[in-house]
């Protein structure tokens, strides 16, 4: 699994990133097809969150926040409604946070799957929060990220309560570029 910091650069190093329109995902392995046309969003940088879930709550109501879950199968098999509480597993996965509530007593992250809208509640699952175990449920808060873009959210990437660090690659040059990215 690629994970959100290596996303988040390639797409700063890249000049930016075509829409879902113009690239859809197909949920297939492949060689990506990606071009330098049809740019549709850039972003300058990226954040990591503190290990802390009040951090990564505090990040999630401003913008959504790529996260990497330890998963184990009971995960993979959550295919109906409710809030995840089980173990935490060593298979690695890549999902976003787009939100956060709490439902009969148990708070709870709302987050975005790649899986298609047959998994989950339509393509999303909730995880318990505020749990007793380092990081979270399935080290939710381990590895949490979000994109900058300078000017419209790097209010968040200076409050050093939410962020741990913040890394804006510059881009260098074509060659460089062209290197790094195998154009």
């Amino acid at each position: 699994m690629g994970t959100a910091d290596d996303a988040y650069r390639f797409i700063v190093l890249r000049g930016g990133i075509c829409s879902d329109e113009d690239y859809p995902f197909t949920g297939t392995l492949g060689v990506c097809k990606a071009s330098r046309d049809g740019i549709a969003a850039t972003i300058d940088g990226y954040c990591k969150v503190n290990i802390d879930e009040q951090a990564l709550k505090c990040a999630v109501a401003t913008q959504p926040v790529a996260v990497s879950l330890c998963i184990n199968g009971s995960f993979k098999a959550q295919r109906g409604v409710g809030i995840f509480k089980g173990k935490t597993g060593t298979v690695k996965h890549g999902a976003v946070i787009i939100g956060y509530g709490t439902e009969n007593g148990v708070d709870y992250w709302l987050l975005k799957n790649s899986w298609g809208p047959n998994w989950g509640e339509d393509g999303c699952f909730r995880i318990q929060r505020n749990v007793t175990e380092i990081g979270g449920k399935c080290g939710v808060a381990m590895h949490a990220f979000f994109p900058v873009k300078l000017g419209v959210n790097c209010h968040i990437a200076d409050n050093l309560n939410i962020v741990e660090y913040c890394h804006y690659p510059k881009r260098r040059g074509k060659w460089l570029d062209d290197e790094l990215l195998g154009w």
